[in-house]
């Protein structure tokens, strides 16, 4: 089959959709749930290589409309951001997106110049103790500068990108300010604010639980979950070419792993095959999926838009 034909047979099973893009399972803080943050996750470091990512894209970009630098690490580490950025973005229809903790935002200018559409700031607190409660090593006052700083950039350049939010974890460390995060989010001149609730029992280092019912947990009744990535192509592509099932395969102690997409001559009859159709599909249903945190709980979300 013609990889063309490769091309439209897969997009038949799974329609163009999300890439998660890991380019580095490495980070400067120490976040007591994460999994990077606590150590629970033993896989080395490491860096993905242009040149990889670069063939993988030449081969896939059709499956894919958005390009999301996420992961288990901070993506704005990687040496190479902006040249991945540019290259995810070249194409007029794809977009593209980073989540990072803001600590190391130290060239506004090229983000602005990159490519990137949307980019996630984390800010978990309205003074820098709070803020440390979880992003444990971050420094408020620097996040809080740095997003001014890109603001600026955007403004200069009179570019609508990259769309810029703020993303905060509510937890019973801050859920009294709800009200002074999305003032602080206007007063920076950011376009919204993504609320999460805390997903506080993935490894049971502290007490994170919210009290207030607004932003609390809701147990899922049976068969009240279907999880939505049996229809994705990708899970995450990890900084080392592997094809992960979900988001949280960096909390299982055996993920799985549908193949090594840098190692692999045939990328797209690998993923046109019965095999993998059917590893994804069974994704809700694994024995590590039965005590998954988005499988148990429905969880407050919550996004506030300003311009």
């Amino acid at each position: 089959m013609s990889p063309g034909n490769m091309i439209r047979s897969l997009c038949s099973k799974f329609p163009p959709g999300f890439l998660a893009v890991e380019l580095t399972n490495s980070c400067n803080l120490h976040c007591p749930l994460c999994s990077t943050g606590t150590g629970y996750d033993k896989k080395p470091k490491g860096l993905m290589k242009f040149e990889d990512f670069k063939t993988f894209m030449d081969k896939c970009a059709p499956l894919f409309h958005l390009v999301g630098f996420i992961g288990s690490g901070e993506p704005l580490l990687h040496p190479q951001f902006f040249k991945f950025v540019t290259y995810a973005a070249q194409e007029k229809y794809k977009m593209t997106m980073c989540c990072t903790n803001g600590t190391v935002l130290k060239d506004p200018k090229a983000i602005v110049k990159s490519g990137l559409h949307e980019i996630h700031v984390d800010i978990d607190g309205l003074t820098p103790p709070q803020h440390q409660l979880y992003r444990t090593g971050a420094d408020l006052d620097t996040v809080i500068n740095n997003v001014k700083k890109l603001v600026l950039a955007k403004k200069k350049r009179r570019s609508p990108f990259p769309a810029i939010y703020i993303d905060t974890l509510i937890s019973k460390h801050n859920e009294n300010d709800y009200d002074r995060f999305i003032d602080l989010a206007q007063r920076l001149g950011v376009n919204g604010i993504r609320f999460d609730g805390i997903k506080e029992d993935l490894y049971k280092t502290m007490d994170w639980a919210p009290t207030l019912e607004k932003f609390q947990h809701v147990k899922r009744r049976n068969n009240d979950y279907s999880c939505s990535f049996k229809d994705a192509l990708v899970g995450i592509l990890s900084w080392d070419g592997q094809i992960q099932l979900c988001c949280m395969s960096p909390d299982h102690e055996q993920p799985v792993i549908k193949l090594n997409a840098f190692r692999e001559d045939s990328i797209l009859e690998r993923m046109d095959s019965e095999e993998f159709y059917h590893l994804t599909k069974k994704a809700g249903h694994y024995p590590f999926c039965e005590t998954c945190f988005l499988k148990v709980y429905s969880s407050y979300q919550e996004t506030i838009t300003f311009q």
